[in-house]
C-alpha cells in the first residue's frame, strides 16, 4: 500500500500570530484540505440536535408513554428548525443495556437501537422488518422535515457467521472480542452495512463514536486510513448522509475533517450539562453557546488551521435530570 503526498508552493508572507509559521503557508494548508473534501459542505447551517441532550436514553419508546414523549421531542425540534437529530432513545422490546459490550454501556440504544442485534448477525437489513415504534417515529419524524441519526460504534465484536474471523481480536474493551479497523474484510462488510441501513431506514445519517483503534497487531495510520476510507465510499454511495463525528475527533486534525459532512464534536469535549456551570455560570443559554462556541472556533481554527468549512457552532441544554432514588441515571 502506497500513499500520496503534497508539495506545496507559497510566497513567503508575514508571520501570523508565531514565528513559526506565516500567513501563506497557513493559507496554502487550509486550501490543500478543502481541495478534498468528499463531498461540498454545506452553504447554510446545519441545525442539528444530539438527543441525549434531551436525556432521551431515558425515553423507552416501546412503551406508548415513551413514544408519547419522543414526538412532543420532535414537535420542539421542529418549531426550532432543527432538520436532523442523533437519535439514541432506549428500547426494551428490541435490547437491554445489560446486554451491552461496551465500556460505557450503550450498545443497547446503537443503531436505532438494534447495534446489539446486527452485532450478532440476529437483525440484517432487507431481510428483518424495522421495530415498529422506531418505524413509527422515522415516519412521524419525515412529517416534520427531521431525519433521524443513527449512533453507531464500529469496533465492536460484529459477527458474520465464521468470516468475522478475519477481523475480531481479543480485547477487554468489547468483553473480549473488538473488530479491528486494519481489516480489509471488515472495511468491506461495515461499510455495505452503513449503506444498506442507511438505505432501508431512511435515516438522515450516522453518529460516530467509540471509535478506539483497540488492535495492537497494526498501526494506529493503518486503523486511521482504513476508517477515512470507509467514511469517504460511504459518503460517495450515500452523499447527503450528516457525519456526527465524536470520540475526541476534534483531535484529528483537518486531515480527518475531510470526510465531515457535518462536524466534529462541537464543544471540543464533553456536552452534557454539568459542563455548563463550571466553566460559564449563566442562566442565559444564549450567552452559554457563544461562550463555549468562540473559544471552540478559535482552536480549531488558529490551533489547528481548519478551514471555515469545517468550524461547527452548537447549540443545546438540558437541565440534569435525576433516578427515582436521586442519583444520576
Amino acid at each position: 500500500m502506497s500513499e500520496g503526498f503534497l508539495i506545496g508552493f507559497y510566497q513567503l508572507s508575514p508571520y501570523w500570530h508565531t514565528n513559526d509559521i506565516n500567513y501563506a503557508e497557513r493559507q496554502a494548508y487550509v486550501n490543500a484540505t478543502l481541495f478534498f473534501f468528499t463531498v461540498p459542505q454545506h452553504n447554510q447551517s446545519l441545525k442539528h440536535v444530539v438527543g441525549w441532550d434531551n436525556n432521551d436514553y431515558q425515553i423507552d419508546i416501546s412503551t406508548e408513554r415513551g413514544v408519547e414523549e419522543y414526538t412532543r421531542l420532535i414537535n420542539r425540534w421542529a418549531q426550532l428548525d432543527i432538520t436532523s437529530i442523533t437519535f439514541a432513545p432506549s428500547n426494551s422490546n428490541v435490547s437491554r443495556r445489560d446486554q451491552g459490550t461496551d465500556d460505557w454501556g450503550w450498545e443497547s440504544v446503537l443503531w436505532m437501537s438494534l447495534g446489539e442485534k446486527i452485532r450478532l448477525k440476529q437483525w440484517k437489513p432487507y431481510h428483518d422488518s424495522i421495530p415498529p415504534t422506531v418505524q413509527y417515529l422515522l415516519d412521524y419524524a419525515a412529517t416534520k422535515q427531521v431525519k433521524l441519526v443513527s449512533y453507531v460504534y464500529p469496533t465492536l465484536g460484529y459477527r458474520l457467521n465464521g468470516q468475522d474471523q478475519a477481523w475480531l481480536i481479543e480485547n477487554p474493551h468489547c468483553r473480549n472480542l473488538c473488530a479491528s479497523l486494519a481489516s480489509v474484510e471488515f472495511q468491506h462488510y461495515f461499510l455495505q452495512l452503513l449503506i444498506d441501513f442507511a438505505q432501508v431506514t431512511d435515516i438522515g445519517g450516522y453518529a460516530w463514536d467509540y471509535n478506539y483503534f483497540f488492535d495492537t497487531n497494526h498501526t494506529i495510520y493503518s486503523k486511521w486510513r482504513s476508517w477515512q476510507w470507509i467514511l469517504i465510499q460511504l459518503l460517495l454511495a450515500l452523499p447527503h448522509l450528516i457525519m456526527d463525528h465524536r470520540y475526541g475527533s476534534q483531535y484529528d486534525g483537518p486531515w480527518s475533517w475531510i470526510t465531515l459532512n457535518g462536524y466534529t464534536s462541537a464543544l471540543l469535549a464533553d456536552e452534557n450539562p454539568e459542563t455548563y456551570p463550571i466553566r460559564y455560570p449563566s442562566l442565559h443559554t444564549d450567552k452559554i453557546a457563544a461562550n463555549f462556541m468562540l473559544p471552540g472556533n478559535r482552536e480549531l481554527r488558529l490551533e489547528h488551521f481548519a478551514s471555515m468549512d469545517s468550524i461547527p457552532g452548537f447549540i443545546g441544554h438540558q437541565s440534569e435530570r435525576f433516578s427515582v432514588y436521586g442519583g444520576l441515571p
